[in-house]
């Protein structure tokens, strides 16, 4: 079995957030720091296809706050 770590670091999103209407009329600015394990039943090829394509933790952060 093997582990890799995926980090996503610093991503900078404007999002309507809170919990009073004043709060949500203006956009906030919040950073995100996101760590996810994924394990492999075996160490994966040195290869692009091989491995996780994490750009979907980015895409499905930005739907969501859409």
């Amino acid at each position: 079995m093997a582990l890799r770590r995926i980090i996503l670091r610093d991503f900078v999103i404007d999002v309507s957030i809170g919990i009073h209407p004043a709060e949500r009329a203006a956009r906030q600015r919040i950073v995100i720091n996101l760590w996810m394990d994924a394990i492999y039943p075996q160490q994966p090829e040195d290869a692009i296809g091989s491995v996780v394509d994490y750009d979907f933790l980015r895409l499905g952060i930005l739907r969501l706050v859409e």
